[in-house]
C-alpha cells in the first residue's frame, strides 16, 4: 500500500484500488485495463515523479510451492514448471491518459515471482524476487542481481542514504544493505 498524492493505492489479486481521504474505494485499474490479464497483482510503488504507480504481477504463484506450502528447490524439476508470466506494470494516475496501464518489465525467467517493488530517483527498478530469493535491478532493459538469499522476499524499499531494505515473509526477517553489505536488523518469531 502506498500514498500517491491524497489517496492510498493498493493491489488486490487482479485489481488496483484507490482509496480517498473519506475511505471511498474505487478501481484505479481493473482486469480489463491491463494489456495481459493479471495472474496475481501484489506490490505497488509510486514513481519518483508521482505521476504513476508500478505494480508487480507475481505470475504463476500456484506452482512455486509443494503441498506443505514450502517453496520448491530452485534447481528442482518443479521449479522448471513455473510458467514465466510475471510482469511489472505502470499505471498512470491521471484519469484522462490513454493507455493508462503499460507493461514496463516483460516476463523473464530471472523474474518468476516478483513481489516487492521499489523505484529509485534515476528510474532503476528493484524487485524482491519471491521464489529465487534474488534482489533484482532493472535498468534500461538490463538485469542485475544486487543481492541473493532472500527466498520469500516480500517488501523492498530504499532510504535517503542509498541503503535498501528487504523483508522475507516466510522467515520474518528484515535485512538492510549498506554499501552492498547485508545487516540483519530484525527477525520475528514465525
Amino acid at each position: 500500500i502506498v500514498f500517491a498524492g491524497d489517496r492510498l493505492i493498493t493491489a488486490d489479486f487482479d485489481t488496483v484500488w484507490q482509496i480517498d481521504a473519506q475511505g471511498k474505494k474505487t478501481v484505479l485499474a481493473g482486469p480489463a485495463d491491463f494489456p495481459t490479464k493479471p495472474a496475481f497483482l501484489n506490490d505497488v510503488e509510486v514513481t519518483p515523479d508521482g505521476k504513476a504507480v508500478l505494480v508487480t504481477d507475481m505470475g504463476d504463484v500456484g506452482a512455486m510451492r509443494d503441498a506443505n506450502g514450502q517453496l520448491w528447490a530452485r534447481n528442482s524439476s518443479k521449479a522448471k514448471e513455473i510458467k514465466v508470466i510475471a510482469r511489472v506494470y505502470r499505471i498512470n494516475l491521471a484519469p484522462k491518459v490513454t493507455d493508462r496501464v503499460s507493461e514496463v518489465i516483460p516476463p523473464d525467467p530471472r523474474m518468476l515471482n516478483p513481489n516487492g517493488v521499489d523505484v529509485l530517483q534515476d528510474g532503476r527498478i528493484r524487485l524482491a524476487e519471491f521464489f529465487s530469493g534474488d534482489v533484482l535491478e532493472w535498468n534500461k532493459g538490463k538485469w542485475k542481481a544486487i543481492a541473493k538469499g532472500h527466498r520469500s522476499g516480500d517488501g523492498i524499499v530504499h532510504d535517503s542514504k542509498g541503503n535498501f531494505y528487504i523483508s522475507e515473509v516466510m522467515f520474518g526477517k528484515v535485512t538492510r544493505y549498506e554499501r552492498g553489505n547485508p545487516v540483519e536488523i530484525g527477525r520475528a518469531h514465525v
